[in-house]
């Protein structure tokens, strides 16, 4: 049937999209400053919610664990 509408099996909003972008761009390691122009997302706001997906701050994690042994 043509233009039928098709129900996804889960429902995503556009900042379900954003965040996950945003994700993606933090582990792939895009930097704070080029995040904040890209995503049109204030520093705070990123820090606050993505900043565990940046390999930098992954990696000052790793560092503390292996002193710590």
């Amino acid at each position: 049937e043509t233009g039928a509408v098709v129900t996804p099996p889960i429902e995503c909003s556009a900042h379900d999209f954003k965040r996950t972008a945003v994700t993606w761009a933090f582990r792939a390691g895009m930097s704070m400053e080029r995040a904040e122009e890209f995503f049109d997302t204030s520093g705070p706001t990123l820090r606050a919610a993505y900043r565990q997906h940046s390999p930098e701050h992954q990696a000052g994690s790793g560092a503390m664990i292996e002193r710590s042994r």
